[in-house]
């Protein structure tokens, strides 16, 4: 979750997870009490082959990923993560 769509300058909050088996879907709690009003990017990624060498910060290698908002591989044109409770449904994308 971050206020703008560049990994590379930090962001609000991060969570990383790992799986071993077949993924059909994933829930996530996001801890979010801490982070201040306003509107956000929710943005997930996955690297399926290197799962001990998946760089968070570089977007290149992943192989997939997903913007809340969007309905392909690109982030919504605006933040519309307003509400910083519920839940959000996001679809992760192969790159090519």
């Amino acid at each position: 979750m971050d206020d703008d769509q560049d990994l590379s300058n930090g962001f609000i909050v991060q969570l990383i997870a790992t799986s071993d088996g077949p993924i059909d879907g994933f829930e996530f709690d996001i801890q979010t009490e801490n982070i201040p009003a306003g509107s956000y990017y929710l943005r997930g990624g996955y690297d399926r082959d290197n799962p001990d060498n998946m760089d968070p910060l570089d977007p290149a290698a992943w192989e997939g990923e997903g913007w809340f908002g969007s309905n392909n591989s690109n982030p919504p044109a605006s933040p519309n993560v307003s509400r910083l409770y519920g839940q959000y449904d996001l679809v992760i994308y192969a790159l090519p």
